[in-house]
């Protein structure tokens, strides 16, 4: 299981070495924030090369047999209204929110179990924008 400090060292290699504006400055390019060396020392795993999925997202798979369970990485954002939606639901969805300190102007670190399937999502806002790492 993936904690807390584990999704915060992922994100450490983004918003902290390369800057919270970055996402302004990008033209939407997620991938190119982290790279695949990056992911795959933060999670212990070797992963294939990021694949955007939809703009401003990216998402890094373990490389792994068919069948095999694999680790999956995902970067999204910038979305604002998706983090204050986040917060403003969690207790209809049976979500756990702890507010997770140091890193931007507010984060959070989003929990939730529905059968086997767990979600584990750090959020973090800085000024109007937000994005989140998932793993």
């Amino acid at each position: 299981m993936y904690t807390k400090a584990t999704i915060g060292t992922l994100l450490t290699a983004l918003a902290f070495s390369m800057g919270a504006n970055v996402w302004a400055l990008n033209s939407g390019d997620a991938c190119s924030l982290l790279t695949q060396a990056e992911v795959s020392a933060n999670l212990g795993v070797q992963v294939a090369a990021g694949n955007s999925l939809v703009a401003k997202s990216c998402q890094w798979r373990q490389q792994a047999k068919p069948g095999a369970e694999v680790l999956i990485a995902d970067l999204n954002g910038p979305n604002l209204d998706m983090f204050n939606g986040v917060k403003s639901t969690a207790a209809a969805t049976r979500a756990t929110i702890t507010p997770v300190t140091g890193m931007g102007d507010e984060a959070l670190f989003f929990y939730r179990k529905t059968g086997t399937s767990v979600s584990e999502i750090l959020w973090v806002r800085k000024a109007n924008f937000a994005f989140n790492v998932r793993v």
